[in-house]
């Protein structure tokens, strides 16, 4: 079950904030905060590998040893850095989700992240879904990615509030809708989370775009 509890526009891209599971959407990609190892091994990563299967960690790790369509990895020695991401399929989760995207917030296990990380993987993720609507070897239609969504994650936040997480993931958000993006067909983003503390400041950060 999911609760949309609010919304606006912002740059002609419908902006929800929703509390539920990430799994229950129906959407064309989801964000997948990572390592840079592109193991999902905890907290979203782990939970849609579970739910949508070990394929889409898989795939993601044959980007790593084989660079197919990202072979600028080869020179990061099977890493994926930070502010960059990969795009695989959703497993078992299609037909409602198309796509997830991998980006690191943290390189390994038990590191801290901070806003610039996050900043850089919102940045590589909108590049990714921008790609998915012009490079991906599909047909045109399921080429399109016109809706995102962007969870909420505890992978590296420990030292962080969650003021402090909102407010980069957003900004990250409207740096990119800001610039080169907003020419892409995205018409949604979805931020979702089952906190609450965490929805409330989406909702108090969206609201400053308005003013």
């Amino acid at each position: 079950m999911i609760e949309l509890i609010y919304k606006m526009k912002y740059k002609d891209v419908q902006i929800q904030v929703i509390k539920g599971k990430i799994s229950n959407l129906q959407v064309d990609a989801i964000m997948c905060p990572t390592n840079s190892y592109l193991r999902m091994e905890a907290d979203v990563a782990k939970f849609l590998k579970e739910i949508g299967g070990s394929e889409i960690e898989t795939e993601a790790l044959n980007f790593l040893e084989n660079y197919k369509d990202y072979s600028y990895l080869k020179d990061f020695e099977g890493s994926c850095p930070i502010g960059t991401a990969v795009i695989t399929s959703a497993g078992k989760l299609i037909p409602n989700i198309k796509y997830v995207i991998h980006t690191p917030v943290i390189n390994e296990s038990g590191e801290q992240t901070k806003r610039t990380r996050i900043l850089s993987a919102i940045r590589g993720v909108m590049q990714r879904a921008y790609e998915a609507w012009w490079k991906l070897g599909l047909n045109e239609k399921s080429n399109l990615c016109e809706s995102i969504a962007i969870p909420g994650f505890k992978m590296g936040t420990e030292r962080l509030s969650k003021a402090k997480i909102s407010r980069a993931i957003i900004d990250g958000l409207v740096n990119q809708l800001n610039t080169w993006f907003v020419k892409a067909p995205l018409k949604k983003i979805i931020l979702i989370d089952q906190d609450d503390e965490l929805l409330q400041q989406h909702i108090k950060v969206l609201e400053t775009l308005n003013e």
